[in-house]
């Protein structure tokens, strides 16, 4: 507003000159967080990032140890889904914000300190018991359709979406099929993690049948493969993951009969 600044000659280029007009509040800024950086290391946290650490982190991190809470998120994930918005990109930052430290903690845990991890949830647990396919578990969905649909669409549309399924890609399911607004669909989408990522928290935290998740495998990874990475090889988590994963396609296949039913009734 003021037009403060360094000014250019007027034989020099406007992209240039542009780009002087930022030092200065850029050298401004930097000064101010100079001070503050200062100001943090004569307190007893050190850090900006071990007071953020301290006040909200770790506090959130226990109210997250809670696999109640990492349920209600599942929920929230997929019901935002169900409105079209993309439910794993909206909630991802608070997943990430809360269950991260805990992998991180199995991670040095077993691979730095040689003990037993203490955290049944991780960030990816949700990927490896309650996604096969996608958010909602759909590849499950999709192997339901190929068997039991008898709606030639739907035959149709799992020729185009199961390989992009196998590699956790389950947009054209959603917006395709599509679930979003389906009253049908959306009652499996959002039952199935849900259920899956208890089962595999509980033969983890209760029954200790699946290994600690302590590696973040590549988000892309296929099912069950994942289990057996982010676990580094436990067989018990790789079984388990296969029974969610049979769990999601039995789940799906009364309502895909459902729809075929329906179909009939509109002709």
């Amino acid at each position: 507003d003021k037009n403060i600044g360094i000014k250019m000659p007027d034989s020099v280029p406007p992209t240039i000159s542009k780009s002087f007009s930022a030092l200065l509040p850029a050298f401004i800024i930097a000064f101010l967080f100079c001070i503050v950086r200062y100001l943090f290391t004569l307190t007893t946290y050190g850090s900006a990032n071990q007071f953020i650490y301290s006040m909200l982190q770790k506090p959130l991190t226990g109210l997250g140890a809670s696999p109640f809470t990492f349920v209600l998120f599942i929920i929230l994930c997929s019901l935002l889904w169900f409105f079209g918005l993309h439910g794993s990109n909206i909630v991802g930052p608070v997943l990430d914000t809360l269950y991260s430290p805990a992998l991180q903690a199995n991670s040095e845990a077993i691979l730095i300190h040689n003990t037993e991890p203490i955290h049944a949830i991780t960030r990816n647990i949700i990927d490896i018991y309650g996604m096969h396919g996608g958010s909602g578990s759909t590849l499950g969905l999709v192997i339901a359709l190929m068997i039991f649909s008898k709606r030639q669409e739907h035959k149709e549309l799992t020729k185009l979406v199961l390989a992009p399924s196998v590699f956790q890609i389950n947009e054209p399911v959603i917006y395709g099929l599509p679930i979003v607004l389906d009253p049908i669909f959306c009652i499996p989408f959002i039952l199935v993690p849900t259920i899956s990522v208890f089962v595999g928290w509980f033969f983890t935290a209760i029954v200790p049948i699946a290994g600690y998740v302590y590696i973040a495998q590549p988000w892309v990874t296929p099912p069950v493969i994942s289990a057996f990475v982010a676990t580094g090889g436990s067989i018990g988590a790789t079984v388990i993951a296969a029974c969610t994963f049979i769990f999601s396609i039995i789940a799906y296949a009364p309502f895909v009969m459902l729809a075929n039913k329906q179909r009939v009734e509109e002709q």
